[in-house]
């Protein structure tokens, strides 16, 4: 069976059911994107915080080799990059800002030859923070979500 169609009708879309279309589009995107905005902020400063860990091991495993203490600061106040005192630097996403809790010595992470570690290090990307520590003079370094 075939439908006469009238010569004013068309089978495609009106330009105001597009517009409806594309206002509600919009509306979702605008919701969305401050909680996608989130969730990287807060991967970004995960996967930063996972990277420290991985870079204190390795510093420590060298401070035990060579049986010298390894001191490790913030670059500058506020910064995102660290210097060690084996000249080396480390730097990590911007917006990620690092710093050092010490109670003897103020803004320095000491790693001793005999692997233990004298302060703590907080990673901020401003919302949130991750202490970096370990437990014990010899424990495993750790992760700690903070308040």
């Amino acid at each position: 069976m075939r439908v006469a169609m009238h010569p004013n009708q068309s089978s495609g879309y009106s330009l105001l059911e597009l517009l409806v279309v594309l206002g509600i589009m919009s509306l979702i995107l605008l919701i969305a994107t401050p909680t996608l905005s989130n969730t990287v902020d807060r991967f970004t400063l995960a996967s930063d915080a996972r990277t420290v860990v991985s870079q204190l091991k390795a510093l420590r495993e060298r401070a035990m080799d060579l049986q010298k203490e390894i001191s490790v600061s913030a670059v500058t106040a506020d910064s995102n990059s660290l210097a060690t005192s084996e000249n080396e630097t480390y730097t990590y996403s911007s917006g990620i800002v690092v710093l050092i809790n010490n109670r003897t010595e103020p803004q320095v992470l000491r790693i001793s030859w005999d692997g233990s570690m004298a302060g703590q290090l907080i990673l901020s990307n401003g919302f949130k923070k991750i202490r970096v520590f370990a437990r014990d003079l010899n424990g495993p370094i750790t992760l700690e979500p903070m308040p």
